[in-house]
């Protein structure tokens, strides 16, 4: 007996036993673990590539679009800008074809004048006949005066009664009408 076995703890654990197979398979254990991890971590990380590719992918579509969209806008001003100076030169041709116009039918209504003396003119034709002057006076006193024409009490005159309404008895004197039932 040694000193060591008197020591409480020390004599109940098993001698040490320093075996190559035993170690050799608990290395081999962890081996597969540390593999099956390295496999597992390859995986997420080949997963990740993936996705990042993708979101690069769309934020190069997305800036595409963008440098797109300004080059169109760009263009869009310019051809905006183009079509206000047409539609500007335009509407100034327009004014000033209009201007020529007028001086055209002035000059052409002064070339075409009709320039016969009226003691020379032949009124023949009906269209130039001279006409006499025209009677302008208020209407009542060019026709004179209303003649009555109903017996209903109804007169063109608006110092007289109205007639009477329909669904009244117009037989009667006014003011002594009564409704027809």
């Amino acid at each position: 007996m040694s000193l060591t076995d008197l020591i409480p703890g020390k004599r109940d654990k098993q001698p040490n036993r320093h075996r190559a197979d035993d170690r050799i398979a608990r290395l081999e254990k962890h081996l597969a673990a540390v593999q099956a991890d390295n496999a597992k971590l390859l995986n997420r990380q080949m997963a990740a590539d993936d996705y990042f590719a993708i979101l690069i992918d769309d934020r190069n579509q997305v800036y595409d679009a963008w440098r797109h969209e300004g080059r169109k806008r760009a263009e869009a001003e310019i051809a905006a800008g183009l079509m206000q100076s047409d539609r500007d030169q335009a509407i100034a041709d327009r004014e000033a074809d209009a201007a020529e116009l007028a001086e055209l039918r002035v000059y052409k209504a002064n070339a075409e004048a009709v320039t016969v003396p009226p003691m020379e003119r032949d009124t023949t034709a009906i269209e130039d006949q001279a006409t006499g002057p025209i009677d302008v006076r208020p209407l009542w006193e060019a026709l004179g005066p209303v003649i009555r024409v109903s017996t209903s009490g109804a007169s063109a005159d608006p110092g007289q009664p109205r007639a009477a309404s329909w669904g009244v008895d117009d037989t009667q004197p006014l003011g002594t009408t009564k409704g027809v039932t």
